[in-house]
């Protein structure tokens, strides 16, 4: 049953991006149980993700890499940068909690 909730909400996301290119989402994956504890930013085709204990930055374009396969963030670094600054400034505004790692100085 579970797994319909996820499905429902997933489609959902996926249904309000592409009828909302304009609106960004963000959200936060903060425990590092199965993944490393990061930030994710959607906008528009672009998809940035950064690792909050490495400081590590991938940037991707979901129009042509669904798979989230080629790191695009040393190609496009003005895209990179500008989404990293503007999802920074998301996480102070919002006062969204940081591993123990990432306050000790690795990530702003």
């Amino acid at each position: 049953m579970k797994w319909k909730t996820a499905l429902t909400l997933l489609i959902r996301v996926a249904v309000s991006a592409s009828a909302s290119p304009e609106r960004t989402l963000y959200w936060h994956l903060a425990n590092g149980y199965k993944q490393p504890a990061c930030s994710v930013m959607r906008k528009g085709k672009w998809k940035l993700i950064e690792f909050l204990v490495s400081g590590g930055v991938e940037l991707y374009d979901l129009e042509s890499d669904l798979a989230e396969s080629v790191n695009l963030a040393k190609e496009y670094p003005e895209v990179s940068g500008s989404m990293l600054s503007e999802m920074r400034l998301w996480r102070r505004e919002e006062n969204v909690p940081l591993p123990p790692a990432a306050r000790m100085g690795v990530v702003r």
